[in-house]
Order: structure tokens, then sequence, then C-alpha cells
């Protein structure tokens, strides 16, 4: 019954059954807050990322700020959005406001811990062009087959076709690959496509995976996009993007997703 929200560099605290707010954090940040979160397992803990580049882990069940607040995280730029992702949500991805992704390790004896980090993904070349085309992260998953992060990113061009461009990167070292490309079937008879299925032309700004690996895309051309989870380039199983805690089953964990 929880509610947290970004105003300037402060942190509200609502409850939303009481209809009354039950705090404000205002010394945790010293610039826009630009993204908050409750761990999806640990629903009592508030993760909230920065303008000051910080990503704060907070424990809303004490009154007071200073006892509240549990940890730092120093992402070196700043931070525009984040996702917890793994079997226990124990990795937390974060996505700076020049796309740069950093992997750190938010478990009980790793918290803070730098795992690896991308930054190049503006000038990734399937995603740019002498043009002036350049990539952007849309968001972050999990594949449940691999044990691995996954990456979505798009294009921001002139060009339509290069704008259309969605593709989705395994997160390996020394840098992330393609796996699969979230994009219309390639039709020999054109009147067989429905005009309904344009895909986008805009910006995509955020995107979540559901249950079975389907993932919903929104952008800045009024677009809801639905994409299978079956793709022809590779076996792909998205954790989806909810804040249940999910059975473990015959699931393991990679010591090191990327």
């Amino acid at each position: 019954n929880a509610l947290a929200c970004g105003a300037a560099e402060k942190v509200h605290l609502f409850d939303i059954a009481a209809g009354k707010r039950l705090t404000i954090y205002k010394e945790t940040h010293t610039d826009t807050v630009n993204h908050v979160r409750f761990h999806p397992v640990d629903t009592t803990k508030l993760m909230t990322g920065s303008v000051d580049s910080l990503v704060a882990l907070l424990n809303t069940n004490e009154a007071k700020e200073d006892q509240a607040l549990l940890a730092i995280i120093p992402n070196e730029e700043c931070v525009e959005s984040f996702e917890c992702v793994g079997p226990n949500r124990d990795i937390l991805c974060s996505v700076s406001t020049t796309d740069q992704v950093r992997i750190w390790g938010i478990g009980q004896h790793d918290f803070g811990s730098r795992k690896a980090e991308f930054l190049g993904m503006r000038q990734h070349p399937l995603l740019s062009d002498s043009e002036g085309a350049h990539g952007y992260v849309v968001s972050t998953f999990y594949d449940e087959i691999s044990s691995q992060v996954f990456l979505l990113a798009g294009c921001n061009s002139e060009d339509e076709a290069m704008r259309q461009r969605l593709l989705l990167f395994r997160v390996g070292l020394p840098e992330p690959e393609v796996v699969a490309s979230l994009s219309l079937p390639k039709l020999e008879d054109q009147h067989e496509a429905n005009p309904l299925l344009s895909g986008h032309t805009g910006m995509v700004r955020s995107a979540v995976s559901l249950p079975g690996g389907v993932v919903f895309t929104s952008g800045e051309d009024g677009l809801i996009c639905c994409w299978s989870g079956q793709h022809e380039e590779a076996s792909i199983g998205l954790e989806p993007s909810n804040y249940a805690a999910r059975k473990q089953g015959r699931l393991t964990e990679r010591s090191t997703p990327y």
C-alpha cells in the first residue's frame, strides 16, 4: 500500500491506503531524483537513483532518514533508470543519462560491487551511423534460460528504417552481442501485411516483459507494441518485469551473469 515518488532532490513516501504522506527523504540526494523503485522481493526496501550519480537503498520501516539510509552505490554518472534482475533480484542494472550501462551486485554479501560496465551503446555500429544516428538503452532484462543479463536498445535517427530498429543484446564480455531483433516479419507478399502492425516510428521509452517472454514496448510515437517471445535467432526466456518473488524451480543463478 506504499507509493514513492521523486520531486526535485526529495523522495516522498505515501501510505495510499490511509491517504497520507509518511515521510520525505530530504538529505539522501542532492540533485533531481530520476527513478524510484521498491525492491521486487523485499518491498520494505526502496531504491532511488538521481542526477547526483547515486543509487540509494532505504529501509522504509525506519522513520528517521539517517536510520533509513542503508547503503549508497556511486554510479559515477547521472542515473537515468535502473532495474533489479535475477532470480533473487540481487543484480542492479543502472543506465546513465548518457546510456552507459553498469551492473552492480546488491545481494547481502556483494552490495555495491561492480560486476561489469558497457559504456559505448550510443556508438554501437548497429545503432549509429555517420549521419548522426546514435543508440540508446530502453531497458534491461534477465534471461532465465541462460541466466544472463540482456538489454534492449534502439536507434535515434532521422532515417525511419534505423528508427524502427530495436535490438536485444546479451550483456557479455568484452562487449554485448545481438541475439534478437524486435522487428516486423518480412513478408514476400506485401498484401498480407496488416497496416496496424507498423512497429515503432519514434524513440521507445519503456519496455516490460510478461510471463512467456512477451515484451510490451511504448514510445514517443504514441504506440504500445507487443512482441512475441519466440525468436528465430536464439532461445530466450526473459524474466517477467513484476514485483512478485519468483519460484526458483530448476533454474540456477550464474555467479557472473554477463
